[in-house]
């Protein structure tokens, strides 16, 4: 039997490497989304709540973490990195959803991302 990936982990990991300090708190408050995301929209076929679904969003967050690099201020960088974050979902995951979800998401997602300026 296959054992099941420790996503927190693997989100920690990437986010870590990519080059945010905050990669622990983030990673669990991203697969917590990801997990209430699951269990709150509506059931569709193209929805996708695994690993591959995860990795896109973690590509566009760290690809966006890199270009805003420049002239950041150390203060607000917690809450940036948890608006980048944010962005990324929007970004990966709004364009797949039916209507009807989409206030779902944004609810869940302030909700998960409190501190986000977003």
């Amino acid at each position: 039997a296959m054992s099941k990936p420790d996503n927190v982990c693997i989100a920690d990991v990437t986010l870590l490497a990519d080059g945010f300090s905050e990669g622990k708190i983030l990673s669990q408050k991203l697969v917590l989304a990801f997990s209430k995301l699951q269990q709150l929209l509506s059931k569709q076929r193209h929805y996708d709540w695994g690993l591959r679904a995860l990795k896109a969003v973690l590509r566009t967050a760290c690809k966006m973490l890199r270009s805003a690099a420049q002239g950041e201020d150390a203060r607000s960088k917690i809450n940036t990195e948890s608006s980048i974050i944010v962005r990324a979902l929007e970004m990966n995951i709004l364009p797949k959803l039916s209507k009807n979800d989409v206030p779902l998401f944004s609810a869940l997602i302030s909700d998960v991302f409190v501190k986000a300026d977003f």
